[in-house]
């Protein structure tokens, strides 16, 4: 912050061994006590777990909470934060892990019973309805919602699998990156062929099947630098070569590459903190709705939602109108497999309880929703008001259509906090301090 000759003298001050450490404890302890009073004042409140191992191979289980609040300026508000971060000695099964969270809100006195839901990543482990943690916590409070990672279903539902008539190319671009970026002087030479022709990159990227954005990335840096890699394979003599002379392989290669990079832009939009299963849901119909245009305009020859591909058509005629048509309906059919689930009409009236008639509920919660349609002063704010907020008000005037909504939006519906709580986790906890129990650190960088 200042200069070196502040740095010298910060250094002589003595501290303990344990100076820092002792602080960063005293500053968790505080943040999980009022973490826990929040939520031991919360009506309700739902979880976001995940499992996974650190640096040591040591398994970590990771969770989050999402509970109703009040800010400063006396709103109600959803708020979401870091719960906890435990290891699991012996086996991460379901009971382990179960046993694990039962224990820690047992002793800080967490009730069950305010639980609305709970998120996971789809493993067997955590959904299995008998055995798994999904049916151990189905034992002790019936009426919590589980949910499958939506991120992780739309991954899912994006893979090219054999069946896929895409699949080959996948393969051979892995194949091509690899021959180029696996070896230290290939990729130096390969920097300065594509320097010395002014390309728009000097490098290719790796292809991570754990990575979900990768395949996406991975081949539209390849079409970029089609040219250069061409050469350069024919400079080496390597038969990947020849790929690049078949006009065919190269309408394939664009078209995965806007394809895939769409389906990369629909799973970052539905990353990131305050998501729901309403706004997650209106993300996935809205795909599905353009996979169905982008179809019916491949049938009809126009392919101009895919800009690569048609730039190519502008000096070759298309020669993977079958494999295109292919590809839609079969997505189309895997997000429909993925997300046949998915709320539809009959949660309108919590996006909008103007205009919506909703005749499936109680009784007393139809009297409270036709009561708030007709109550003007309090619909004035819904158009400035975030929904969980407006709902949340509602809490003293309508409650039992406030809580009705409450629940809803309440469950996560991703498990993008943890996912991205773990690459803190490894940051932290990395390969020169691998014996560190984590918890506390971890507490304090995410809170």
């Amino acid at each position: 912050m200042f200069d070196k000759s502040k740095a010298e003298v910060l250094q002589c001050i003595p501290l303990s061994n344990n100076t820092v450490k002792r602080r960063v404890d005293n500053c968790a302890q505080d943040i999980e006590e009022q973490l826990l009073n929040k939520i031991k004042k919360s009506p309700l409140y739902a979880l976001q777990l995940d499992e996974s191992t650190d640096t040591e191979a040591k398994a970590q289980v990771m969770c989050l909470v999402r509970y109703c609040s009040v800010d400063d300026n006396g709103k109600k508000i959803i708020e979401e934060d870091f719960l906890f971060c435990l290891p699991i000695d012996g086996n991460a099964n379901a009971a382990s892990i179960f046993g694990l969270l039962d224990s820690y809100l047992s002793e800080n006195k967490v009730m069950w019973s305010n639980c609305v839901g709970i998120c996971t990543d789809g493993a067997p482990v955590m959904l299995g309805a008998k055995s798994g943690f999904k049916g151990l916590v189905l034992r002790v409070n019936g009426q919590i919602q589980f949910t499958h990672c939506m991120i992780h279903r739309e991954s899912l539902a994006a893979g090219l699998d054999q069946e896929s008539p895409f699949h080959e190319v996948l393969a051979a671009i892995v194949k091509m990156v690899n021959e180029i970026k696996a070896h230290p002087l290939q990729t130096r030479l390969f920097k300065i062929l594509c320097e010395e022709v002014g390309a728009a990159y000097t490098s290719l990227l790796f292809y991570s099947k754990a990575r979900w954005l990768s395949r996406g990335k991975v081949t539209r840096r390849l079409i970029t630098l089609r040219s250069e890699v061409r050469e350069f394979l024919y400079a080496k003599q390597s038969p990947l070569a020849t790929y690049w002379d078949d006009p065919k392989f190269v309408q394939q290669v664009a078209y995965l590459a806007d394809i895939l990079e769409k389906l990369n832009e629909l799973n970052v939009s539905m990353q990131g903190r305050n998501a729901n299963v309403l706004t997650l849901s209106d993300k996935i119909n809205g795909f599905q709705g353009k996979l169905n245009i982008w179809r019916r305009k491949a049938l009809h020859d126009t392919f101009d939602m895919f800009p690569t591909l048609h730039g190519l058509l502008e000096e070759d005629d298309l020669l993977i109108k079958s494999q295109i048509t292919e590809h839609l309906d079969g997505l189309s059919g895997k997000f429909e497999e993925w997300f046949g689930d998915l709320p539809g009409e009959e949660l309108d009236w919590v996006r909008n309880p103007i205009r919506v008639e909703e005749w499936d509920m109680p009784l007393k919660h139809l009297e409270e929703l036709s009561d708030l349609q007709a109550d003007r002063s309090t619909m004035q704010h819904f158009e400035t008001t975030p929904l969980d907020t407006f709902w949340l008000s509602l809490s003293a005037d309508y409650p039992c259509i406030s809580d009705r909504a409450v629940r809803v939006l309440l469950p996560f519906a991703a498990t993008y906090l943890a996912e991205s709580t773990f690459s803190d986790l490894t940051y932290i906890k990395n390969k020169y301090r691998t014996k560190l129990d984590v918890r506390n650190e971890l507490r304090v960088a995410t809170t």
